[in-house]
């Protein structure tokens, strides 16, 4: 998940759904242990910072446009919170 995080912040991809396609089939293949990683990661990036803006955009962008991202990523993480 470090590798996809950091390629995700160096190349920063737009937000098109083509892109937006790819990030959610890759995702959606990880167990959701493996996603808490991901999202780990992000938190550490400074708040100012362009990197966790990015990402942080990316994912708000994902969960609106994507019921299935929401559904078997995002809720899962929260319910890992929750736990």
């Amino acid at each position: 998940m470090t590798s996809f995080g950091t390629f995700m912040v160096t190349t920063m991809p737009s937000y098109q759904s083509d892109n937006l396609k790819n990030v959610i089939e890759f995702l959606l293949l990880m167990p959701v242990d493996t996603a808490a990683l991901f999202m780990s990661q992000i938190d550490q990036y400074e708040r100012s910072s362009k990197s966790f803006q990015y990402m942080t955009k990316l994912h708000v962008i994902l969960t609106q446009k994507s019921h299935k991202y929401k559904r078997e990523f995002y809720d899962p993480l929260v319910g890992l919170g929750l736990e």
